[in-house]
């Protein structure tokens, strides 16, 4: 077991655009999605977040980054970029916050940067919403896409790995439930 103070955590969000609707409307204009990628793991968790009009900046990022105060430990090393305000990640209580600019994303120490969750970002996630379909969307929605997404990346990039670690864990679940239920029976019978 990974020691928690020395999780490094690295934390990144992209804006999703949207173009007009046919009627000429726009439903929704942007969407932003967190990403957190835990390297000890290498397990990604995503949110998407559906910015409020009229907020300042501080005010928006503050919205992003308020779903990492829910399963994210405080002493994990949180990697990011200059764009997120570290001052914003020390009032929700993390510790240890390193910010890397643009430039140095690109560099040759990526332990120092947060360019595997950035790449993630823009890479996969923002390719699988075309900015047509994302006004079509409702948050919840999007929120089930990008939660399969992570589900399969941990699990299976292919749908027959990912069926076959699905019925693995229901197999592990029933076995424990089975167990469990021949335990309280089993005392019944004293």
């Amino acid at each position: 077991m990974t020691n928690v103070s020395s999780r490094v955590l690295e934390i990144g969000f992209i804006r999703l655009h949207s173009n007009s609707t046919q009627d000429g409307t726009k439903r929704r204009e942007v969407l932003e999605v967190l990403g957190v990628l835990d390297r000890a793991t290498h397990s990604v968790r995503l949110r998407a977040i559906e910015p409020i009009p009229g907020t300042t900046r501080q005010e928006r990022i503050a919205r992003i980054l308020d779903p990492l105060t829910v399963g994210v430990n405080r002493n994990c090393r949180i990697v990011t970029g200059i764009d997120v305000h570290r001052e914003t990640l020390l009032r929700l209580g993390f510790k240890s916050v390193d910010q890397c600019s643009s430039k140095i994303r690109n560099s040759a120490k990526p332990e120092s940067t947060n360019c595997l969750v950035m790449y993630y970002l823009t890479d996969v996630v923002a390719k699988i919403f075309q900015p047509d379909a994302i006004p079509y969307l409702s948050t919840p929605v999007i929120q089930q896409f990008l939660d399969e997404l992570s589900f399969r990346e941990m699990v299976g990039h292919s749908s027959l790995t990912c069926f076959d670690a699905l019925l693995a864990r229901i197999s592990v679940q029933t076995q424990v439930s089975f167990s469990y239920l021949y335990f309280v029976i089993s005392r019944g019978k004293k």
